[in-house]
């Protein structure tokens, strides 16, 4: 065994491949999404009855990653980081509504799969804090008319296994929409980022354009930084022109 990384040790002949989730994925990226999640405070925030009901963690987040994974749910797009020999260890959520308004014309109505997570029993469900559930949501809607330009690809979700974290999956993973975001012509990309992501965009070329607050009555809320990386910025800092969109 050669080269370590977070005390994981790789063989020569393992490999990681990025690829689109899919369907039969929904045990293995719901497995990462529980056990990655709580390192971000707004998950704590949002779901602070989790240890009490863990089935109804479970269950609920199951539900939402399969709704994610469905392909009638083409608004969103799931793409993983699977390590041969261990299976996927990091995924991310892209919102692309920016692309299917492109071929269902400005009319398409933006799919909410919190909403349909909420029709299908998550208005009962035990884990979550619904106040707090209801205020992020619904400030991560101000927020992103209030920030990003459109059209922008947007990061909904970035998670990585403990263990695998520090080893490149979460930066491929952006650089995958990095690389989308070029090749369709895009404004840029999008993210609202917790503290514990703050760092990788910012090694990426995001910026900071605004700050989120969210809270409920007088208690502690949890904080958001909206950051945006623009093609046209980063061809100025590089050097070039502009970056070619293909």
């Amino acid at each position: 065994m050669v080269g370590s990384a977070g005390g994981i040790a790789f063989s020569p002949r393992t490999t990681r491949q990025i690829r689109k989730g899919v369907p039969s994925d929904v045990d293995a990226v719901t497995n990462v999404m529980i056990q990655a999640m709580p390192g971000d405070p707004q998950w704590n925030w949002r779901f602070p009855y989790r240890p009490q009901y863990p089935k109804d963690h479970i269950q609920f987040t199951k539900l939402l990653v399969g709704i994610f994974l469905d392909p009638k749910y083409d608004d969103w797009h799931v793409m993983v980081s699977e390590v041969s020999g261990i299976g996927i260890v990091s995924f991310s959520v892209w919102n692309v509504s920016c692309l299917t308004k492109r071929k269902h014309g400005p009319g398409d109505i933006a799919q909410d799969p919190a909403a349909k997570v909420e029709e299908l029993g998550g208005n009962k469900r035990r884990d979550a804090h619904h106040a707090r559930c209801k205020a992020f949501r619904e400030q991560q809607i101000r927020a992103s008319k209030k920030f990003f330009e459109q059209p922008v690809l947007h990061l909904q979700i970035l998670g990585t296994l403990r263990e695998h974290r520090r080893q490149g999956h979460g930066k491929s993973l952006c650089k995958w929409g990095m690389n989308l975001v070029r090749e369709e012509g895009l404004e840029g990309m999008s993210v609202m980022a917790s503290p514990m992501g703050r760092e990788l965009y910012t090694s990426l070329h995001f910026r900071r354009v605004g700050n989120i607050h969210i809270q409920v009555g007088d208690e502690n809320g949890v904080h958001l930084e909206a950051m945006m990386y623009r093609v046209v910025e980063e061809a100025s800092e590089c050097g070039l022109d502009r970056v070619p969109s293909h």
